[in-house]
């Protein structure tokens, strides 16, 4: 006979070489045989009814606006608005919500952009997580939520593809924690199909880290053969956390990326302006996910491997300087657009 679960209940969690420690309180109707999607499922609703007691009905935009100044240290002016990128055009991806402050403009700290006057936030809370069709944020990957674009064109990579693009970046709170499992996706070319991914941005263990996924090597006769998953994510730069489990250090990235099979493919990665990561050789894999679409926001994993309900809820990064270009003059002219 199948026990349904009427008492709390720790699940241990195990990822990687590290523990991780999740309550589940009191969530009628978890049984021991039900699929892991399913109690991630029913577990982000019980997160969401803990969220609305906790956010104690002060609305979404004062409690993002108070995040920000939170970060900035002053009061500001938050204007609800959709980031613009130079270069190309975004839409909102999966429901994302920015009516309500989770994407907003910040006016009134000049000295705190990255460059020219205002910047961006991005917020998200595991309580928001969103569902279409067939695919569940709040059921995948141990909780999943995000605010997030997507370009509106489908591809942004096909086959030949070279684009360069940059932005800066800055964790602004809840996103550095020692969890080898949490994720913050901050920007990504996806294949809009499968679980690996061509490229991830993503702070991950107070680190931002690059995941290049579909490389290849040569073998001893000097032909490409397609490389495994394993070993794909590369460190870029450590942080410290600081009382908000951020950092108010802007951080700034930028890519060279060409998309294709042949072996002239490249993917370069910038950070703070000096080069941190280098692949030269085939980009992606002939028939198998070979185009992507780039996306920029924060996408979230793995939230509720978090035993700290609190930490799920107010992530929130900065983004300021985004730009794409054809080639690396069309993106320097483009970021000149945004100053």
């Amino acid at each position: 006979m199948i026990n349904i679960l009427r008492f709390s209940i720790i699940t241990i969690l195990l990822s990687h070489t590290q523990l991780y420690a999740v309550n589940i309180n009191d969530i009628a109707g978890i049984t021991k045989h039900a699929p892991q999607s399913e109690v991630y499922g029913m577990m982000s609703d019980d997160h969401k009814k803990w969220a609305k007691e906790f956010h104690n009905e002060i609305s979404d935009i004062d409690r993002y606006r108070n995040n920000v100044r939170e970060i900035v240290g002053h009061d500001i002016k938050f204007k609800p608005k959709q980031i613009k990128i130079n270069g190309i055009n975004m839409r909102i991806s999966m429901r994302s919500e920015i009516k309500n402050g989770g994407m907003a403009e910040i006016l009134n700290a000049p000295e705190f952009a990255y460059s020219g006057n205002t910047f961006y936030s991005v917020a998200v809370d595991h309580s928001k997580c969103k569902s279409k069709e067939n695919f569940s944020d709040c059921m995948q990957d141990s909780g999943s939520s995000r605010v997030e674009l997507i370009a509106e064109n489908d591809w942004t990579w096909k086959e030949g593809t070279e684009k360069w693009l940059s932005y800066a970046i800055m964790p602004g709170k809840n996103i550095l924690f020692n969890n080898r499992s949490r994720r913050f996706t901050v920007g990504q070319c996806h294949p809009l199909q499968g679980e690996m991914i061509n490229w991830m941005i993503k702070f991950k263990n107070k680190n931002l880290i690059l995941t290049h996924n579909f490389k290849s090597h040569q073998n001893d006769e000097g032909k490409w053969e397609h490389s495994k998953y394993y070993n794909s994510e590369f460190p870029l730069k450590k942080f410290k956390a600081n009382e908000i489990n951020g950092s108010r250090e802007w951080t700034n990235i930028k890519m060279q990326f060409k998309n294709t099979h042949k072996e002239d493919g490249i993917l370069r990665v910038w950070v703070d302006g000096n080069l941190a990561y280098e692949y030269l050789g085939p980009t992606s894999w002939k028939g198998d996910r070979d185009k992507c679409t780039f996306k920029l926001g924060l996408y979230t994993n793995a939230n509720l491997k978090s035993v700290n309900k609190e930490s799920r809820e107010n992530m929130v990064v900065l983004i300021d300087a985004m730009a794409i270009g054809k080639n690396e003059e069309d993106l320097l002219k483009n970021l000149n657009k945004d100053k």
